[in-house]
Parts: structure tokens; C-alpha cells; sequence
């Protein structure tokens, strides 16, 4: 971060980066939380964590052509039969 240089991984992970001890190492990715390494306790492998996707809304619709939805519905009153419970589950 201080020598403000960068470079870029190849398709195994694979970097060369030159830096010095004193030096804050910056590892970033799409999609994964960025992690900061001093250049004193930089190791082999490096480890970024997913980000998390956090959404507001998901509406599920269910699809007229698809039937798979209505054949779980008489799985479970089928079951809901031969056990003697009653079950609803909503879709």
C-alpha cells in the first residue's frame, strides 16, 4: 500500500510482488472480503473469506408450466394420510 504497486495473480493464484518489510499488503478480490497483511508476516498461501450476499427481498413465484410444486403438495397429503396428522406446508 505505501509503494502504492500492484500486480495481478494467474489462473492458479499464482503472484510476484516485490515489497519491503515495513510494507502493508493489500489482497482483494470480487467477491471476497479484502484482508491486509504486513509484509513481515506474509506466508506461502493466503486465504480470502467470501463476502457475504445480503439481500433485501426474494419473492418466489412458482412456475405454471413447472409441476413439480403441485406434486410435492400430494406427496404430503398422501403422507399426511397414512399417518393420521394432519400437515399443511404452504408453497
Amino acid at each position: 500500500m505505501n509503494s502504492k504497486k500492484h500486480t495481478v495473480s494467474d489462473e492458479y493464484g499464482n503472484f510476484v510482488l516485490d515489497y519491503k518489510l515495513g510494507d502493508t499488503i493489500e489482497f482483494r478480490h470480487d467477491h471476497w472480503q479484502t484482508k491486509l497483511v504486513f509484509g513481515d508476516k506474509l506466508t506461502d498461501s493466503i486465504f480470502l473469506k467470501k463476502r457475504p450476499i445480503v439481500l433485501d427481498e426474494i419473492v418466489i413465484t412458482r412456475n405454471r408450466h413447472n409441476k413439480e410444486i403441485d406434486d410435492l403438495k400430494e406427496i404430503e397429503k398422501e403422507k399426511n394420510r397414512k399417518t393420521d396428522h394432519f400437515f399443511l406446508r404452504t408453497f
